[in-house]
């Protein structure tokens, strides 16, 4: 995992309002290959985000969340995070806890920067809830799912 890649992603959207990390899979040499996409986000309609969050965990229906935010940067497929999940998809929950660990020291001098200003979540593609670091070093699952 690239953590220089995902440093300066921070630091260039430290102003948006959501860091969303994803892993997501491609095929490479008929294997899965899992990676970290980071997207950052301003907020729409910040009063309406919770709700929105619950709602696609209630549905599975990620829109309720994504037409809320607008895009003001993304980094696709460039962060290969294979190594944390040596058995894709095996071991899930040990891969997670890994990236989670890292992303979280990284992101918590820009959360303190921010004063509670950005989130950065953390999840699978397709799959909710989302995973919410925080600038005291702790992950944790929103609305308790």
């Amino acid at each position: 995992m690239n953590l220089n890649v995902i440093e300066d992603f921070l630091r260039r959207h430290r102003h948006v309002d959501i860091i969303e990390a994803v892993v997501d899979t491609t095929w490479a040499n008929d294997a899965a290959v899992p990676f970290l996409n980071l997207w950052a986000w301003k907020v729409s309609d910040k009063a309406r985000l919770d709700d929105a969050q619950r709602k696609v965990c209630e549905t599975g229906d990620p829109g309720f969340w994504y037409d809320l935010l607008d895009e003001a940067g993304s980094l696709a497929f460039e962060v290969e995070v294979g190594a944390h999940y040596p058995d894709w998809p095996a071991g899930i929950a040990e891969g997670d806890a890994t990236i989670l660990a890292r992303l979280s020291a990284l992101a918590r001098p820009h959360l303190q920067q921010t004063s509670g200003q950005l989130r950065v979540v953390f999840h699978h593609v397709d799959a909710w809830p989302l995973i919410e670091i925080d600038a005291r070093d702790a992950a944790q699952n929103l609305h308790g799912m």
